[in-house]
């Protein structure tokens, strides 16, 4: 390619005028220059090459800052949302708390059973934020894990007790079924 790109910049050197008439018995003057010609030639696609490079590791650099800085902004705004939600979903579930206690009177069967719903859904709503706020920190490298022994089996039948609902809602029969092959006690983070 360089070959043929030296011999078109040769032709239209020549076709334009710009290349010396050669000199008599001059060869080696022809072939100085020819060489030079090939050198120049050469010498403009490496920096051309090199610009190309150049440009494309700069538009890289600024692609890769714009999506770091969309990372941070996604983790920041996730952070600040759970934040958000946290301070209102606490209050219902402590209003919830405080009627199912009878603080604000007598509650009855019916009463009972649509606080019970009202603090399931406000708990599953809990447990949402503060997974959106688990993410936020895993995200930022400030998640830390507990390590702590729990149960196996006690953390399943939460698991069942909290999904049992809504299995039956869609049909299900949620179970847990052997939990008495599990161990007694893992050590880690249960809530993760």
């Amino acid at each position: 390619i360089l070959s043929v790109a030296s011999l078109l910049v040769m032709f239209f050197l020549k076709t334009a005028g710009l290349l010396p008439p050669p000199i008599e018995d001059g060869t080696e003057l022809d072939e100085i220059l020819i060489i030079s010609s090939n050198l120049a030639v050469v010498t403009l696609f490496q920096f051309m090459a090199w610009r190309s490079h150049r440009v494309a590791l700069q538009k890289e650099h600024v692609l890769t800052e714009k999506a770091l800085a969309a990372s941070q902004y996604k983790t920041d705004l996730m952070a600040r949302v759970s934040h958000e939600l946290r301070t209102p979903l606490g209050a219902v579930i402590g209003l919830v708390d405080m009627l199912r206690s009878g603080a604000a009177g007598e509650v009855g069967d019916e009463q009972g059973v649509v606080l019970e719903k009202v603090m399931y859904n406000a708990e599953y709503l809990q447990r949402l934020v503060d997974d959106l706020l688990e993410q936020s920190q895993m995200h930022s490298g400030k998640l830390l894990f507990k390590r702590e022994s729990f149960s196996p089996a006690d953390l399943l039948k939460q698991v069942v007790a909290t999904h049992e609902v809504a299995a039956k809602g869609k049909g299900l029969h949620l179970r847990l079924k052997d939990a008495e092959m599990l161990p007694k006690m893992l050590i880690g983070d249960a809530t993760r």
